[in-house]
């Protein structure tokens, strides 16, 4: 059964305003009033909880996985079919872009595989991922999926599609599976987005910073060697406040 949470919300408002609790922040209201429903409701019965089981089978070296980070579950936000769900168990497999979620009231070594068209945005190890569909974007290489988002201003969005691509090997152990990243580079600037592949493809959407652009690769390649990601968003942040400087 679906049950709406924002009608509970406002039925029960008055008897929150009541309270005697002290809060801080608009942050921590949220919070606090969307546990206080789904503890009234019994988190079991939410709508996250239905899915297919999720399955992971392979086989594979220590500190090697398919998924985002860990392959631990780890408290995160999200928003699924426009309702915000705090503090839920999720980890993110980025082998086959899909999210998964420890449900409550099932056996904790069970996860359970979101319905991508009803996952709106997540938040999970401090970042922000957002879906995409290609009916939203003209971009040919983007693909339907999630994205981290990271916001520089208004016009200009850094994402990263992460992704792992599967190796199989044959060992005296058996068959042994390792995950490679293999993560794409996108912009939105000033209402069109670009994929970034190179050094010259940030030439092209900035020319003017050409220079900028050499130094920045050249002060940066170890940086650029060691954690790619955030050598982009380095790049992206850096490139945005050198063209405003420029245009000013």
């Amino acid at each position: 059964m679906k049950i709406n949470k924002t009608k509970y919300i406002i039925s029960f408002t008055l008897v929150l305003l009541l309270s005697t609790l002290s809060l801080r922040s608009q942050t921590k209201n949220d919070i606090l009033i969307y546990n206080w429903f789904d503890n009234l409701t019994g988190k079991e019965n939410l709508d996250i909880n239905t899915g297919k089981l999720h399955s992971n089978p392979y086989k594979t070296t220590v500190n090697n996985s398919m998924y985002y980070k860990d392959e631990k579950f780890e408290l995160g936000i999200l928003s699924y079919e426009k309702q915000t769900y705090y503090n839920v168990n999720l980890k993110y497999d980025i082998h086959t872009d899909c999210l998964v979620v420890y449900p409550f009231g099932i056996n904790k070594n069970t996860g359970i595989n979101l319905n991508s068209d009803k996952v709106d945005s997540f938040n999970l190890n401090g970042k922000h991922f957002v879906k995409i569909t290609k009916k939203e974007n003209h971009q040919t290489e983007l693909l339907n999926g999630y994205y981290e988002e990271n916001k520089i201003s208004s016009d200009f969005v850094f994402y990263i599609r992460h992704h792992k691509d599967i190796q199989k090997k044959i060992n005296d152990n058996g068959v042994i599976y390792k995950f490679n990243e293999n993560n794409s580079f996108f912009i939105e600037y000033k209402k069109k987005m670009y994929k970034i592949k190179s050094k010259n493809d940030v030439s092209k959407i900035f020319p003017a910073q050409k220079k900028q652009i050499n130094e920045f690769y050249l002060i940066n390649k170890e940086i650029k060697k060691n954690n790619e990601n955030q050598f982009m968003e380095n790049l992206m942040r850096y490139m945005y406040k050198s063209s405003s400087l420029k245009n000013k």
